[in-house]
């Protein structure tokens, strides 16, 4: 028996045409066990104008908790765990003229420095990952109390 693993050309179309024909769900993007032409044991359902890449996932709602450091050298919560958050992001603004620090993962009265990321003006921290979401507790920090940060997160 042959295999198919062509991504391209007539022989992958013919080969995603057959086994779509089928009663067997194919999806664009998947090597195929069923449904592939005579002769073939495994064949590849290319992406096309017809079978598209899909991108993106069900929209999201976002919060905009920006704000404050409320006492200097203290961390204070952000972002209480949260197993259903879909992401976040941080920012220490670029008119910020020291670091922001952010923990994670700790219980904010537990938070340190030496154990947090530094953001220095502009920069900023996701919590997404590819596929993988932070979940845990999120604290922040800075030297001075009113240094202002940016968050969004879904």
């Amino acid at each position: 028996m042959r295999t198919l693993l062509l991504g391209l050309g007539l022989a992958a179309l013919a080969c995603a045409a057959h086994a779509q024909s089928t009663a067997a769900q194919v999806l664009p993007g998947m090597l195929v066990t069923v449904g592939c032409p005579p002769g073939y044991t495994v064949c590849y359902v290319p992406y096309s104008s017809a079978n598209p890449l899909p991108i993106g996932g069900a929209g999201v709602t976002s919060t905009n908790n920006s704000g404050s450091i409320t006492t200097g050298g203290t961390f204070q919560t952000l972002l209480a765990a949260n197993a259903a958050r879909k992401g976040c992001l941080i920012q220490n603004p670029t008119t910020a003229t020291e670091p922001l620090y952010v923990s994670v993962a700790v219980a904010t009265a537990s938070a340190s420095i030496a154990k947090s990321y530094s953001l220095a003006p502009g920069a900023s921290f996701s919590c997404a990952s590819g596929l993988a979401v932070i979940t845990d507790n999120i604290a922040v920090t800075a030297a001075t109390t009113a240094h202002a940060f940016v968050e969004t997160d879904q």
